[in-house]
């Protein structure tokens, strides 16, 4: 951009898989850099740098080191409570930014923060941001009680380099009386 708001667009670089970018051919000058996407599973900077252009130099963004945070990936499974091998699909857990869920997480892509285990038991969802969050189970698999209590669970810095948080969870067949008279 060739304004510190950002709004009177110059060009676009785009980065290759190694990270690096290049934009050509600009006249000396002041320019203001922003980025507008960031890599998938990666949060984006708001941040605006600052270049000087001058002839015949080339010019490194931020000395050239500009980093963003991974986001991370919650993976849950969902087994039976009295026989742990027995992964259960269909069950849904909701992720909420307060302790009395009442308000659902929102990713950064705009979808809500929600995971259906599959046939397998497992379920994920990419794209969370560092933070305490809370959730709950929303839905019950079919023929199992829901699991009414709220669990907390904390995404780090440490967490997002590595990518995966994982959450395991249980609950009971529900059961039923049989009553025999005589």
């Amino acid at each position: 951009y060739s304004d510190s708001s950002c709004r009177t667009w110059v060009g676009n670089i785009i980065t290759n898989e190694t990270g690096d970018g290049i934009l050509e051919g600009l006249p000396v000058g002041t320019y203001y850099v922003k980025e507008t996407k960031a890599p998938n599973n990666y949060l984006g900077k708001d941040q605006v740098y600052t270049v000087e252009v001058t002839e015949g130099e080339t010019v490194m963004l931020n000395g050239g080191v500009v980093t963003n945070d991974r986001l991370a990936r919650l993976e849950l499974e969902k087994s039976d409570r009295l026989d742990p091998a027995k992964k259960l699909p269909g069950a849904e857990c909701t992720f909420y930014t307060d302790k009395d869920c009442r308000e659902v997480l929102v990713l950064p892509n705009g979808d809500k923060a929600v995971i259906t285990t599959g046939e397998n038991g497992l379920g994920a969802l990419d794209g969370v941001v560092p933070g305490t969050y809370w959730y709950k189970e929303t839905k019950a698999p079919e023929g199992y009680e829901i699991d009414p209590e709220v669990y907390e669970l904390t995404v780090d810095e440490d967490v997002t380099a590595g990518g995966n948080v994982r959450v395991d969870v249980t609950d009971f067949p529900l059961r039923g009386v049989l009553t025999l008279k005589k």
